[in-house]
């Protein structure tokens, strides 16, 4: 999933974004992974001043593997 910032933050923010917390998320700003925090049980991520796109994925190594062991 990809979020445009746009105009950009002028200041340190974080975007909160409603979706279910698994430690499998991981988040870039502007092609960086700037270390995401949990805080209510969704990603949210500090922005730095100026971020113009974040870029979130999910990855499960567990469901990989499970699906490796199904084939």
């Amino acid at each position: 999933m990809t979020i445009s910032l746009d105009p950009p933050p002028r200041d340190s923010s974080y975007v909160l974004i409603s979706e279910n917390w698994y430690l499998d998320w991981r988040v870039n700003v502007d092609g960086r992974p700037p270390g995401a925090a949990r805080r209510s049980c969704a990603p949210d991520d500090p922005v730095a001043p100026g971020a113009r796109q974040l870029e979130l994925s999910y990855h499960s190594q567990a469901i990989a593997r499970g699906i490796a062991i199904g084939s």
